[in-house]
């Protein structure tokens, strides 16, 4: 039981990769990368999930329902996910290798104004831990070649990015200090100029050094967080979670905070609902 509550956690740098994705256009990142890792659930024994989001602004609002499947081994092989008029607008099927590796991954996205989409990612793994990632287009056409290199400790140290027919797009290097936690990122272009620096915890969680302004609740999910865009920003998010009977979240309700320069809370408006139901 204590495993299934910590498979399921939400991770404070969940929030933190999303405010600092990329700003490269790589159809791959280190950051996404760590990210979707963090996002599978193993040895958590369920079977379906299905998710509910509904994220606010000031004047509307935007509905997503996403539908996980999951084996026997905890492995994603199905992701479909709607919009508000229950259209599906991107799925996701993955099929794995006798050693447990994704080998393939088939997309399908709805585009507005060109229709259905479709794409494969095709995977080749080396004899060391490194492996090639090959994205193809609806015609079969490669348009990203995409080569991961770890280390010793299986840490993405490196990724690179090419276009379909090998020219160098870009490339990431990552730097991992356990002792305090933190992960930093540079991004190269094709001139191997580096054009931007990232830093992120590693791991997430109370027991792991954070960001000091970070607060968990019992069951180590985050329940505050400030944005931190600068150092005159006032935004910080709280989150209040509803579990079930196993210890797992069904519901997650985040909200934006407005400070003053006193300090004082000026506005708490809902920033976003989400809902799971889980089968085991």
């Amino acid at each position: 039981m204590a495993h299934l509550k910590s498979t399921l956690r939400m991770r404070s740098f969940c929030i933190i990769f999303l405010i600092f994705i990329t700003q490269l256009t790589f159809s791959q990142s280190i950051s996404s990368y760590w990210l979707n890792k963090e996002k599978s659930y193993k040895d958590a024994g369920i079977s379906e999930i299905k998710e509910i989001t509904i994220f606010y602004t000031e004047n509307d609002s935007t509905l997503n329902i996403e539908y996980q499947i999951y084996d026997s081994l905890m492995n994603l092989i199905s992701l479909k996910r709607y919009n508000d008029e229950t259209k599906l607008i991107w799925q996701s099927l993955r099929s794995y290798n006798e050693s447990n590796r994704i080998k393939k991954i088939e997309n399908l996205k709805w585009i507005n104004t060109k229709g259905y989409q479709s794409g494969h990612t095709l995977f080749h793994y080396h004899i060391s831990n490194n492996y090639t990632q090959r994205d193809y287009n609806q015609l079969g056409q490669i348009i990203y070649i995409s080569n991961f290199y770890f280390d010793g400790d299986t840490n993405l140290i490196r990724l690179e990015t090419f276009t379909g027919d090998s020219s160098l797009i870009g490339f990431e290097t990552a730097e991992y200090n356990y002792d305090n936690n933190l992960m930093r990122i540079s991004q190269y272009n094709r001139y191997s100029k580096l054009i931007n620096t990232l830093e992120s915890p590693i791991r997430s969680g109370p027991q792991f050094v954070q960001s000091p302004t970070n607060k968990y609740n019992q069951y180590g999910d985050l329940v505050y967080t400030e944005r931190n865009w600068s150092k005159k920003d006032k935004v910080f998010f709280t989150i209040e979670y509803i579990y079930d009977d196993l210890g797992n979240w069904v519901s997650q309700k985040r909200y934006k905070n407005i400070k003053n320069r006193n300090g004082i809370i000026k506005s708490k408006n809902i920033d976003m609902i989400k809902t799971r139901d889980i089968k085991y």
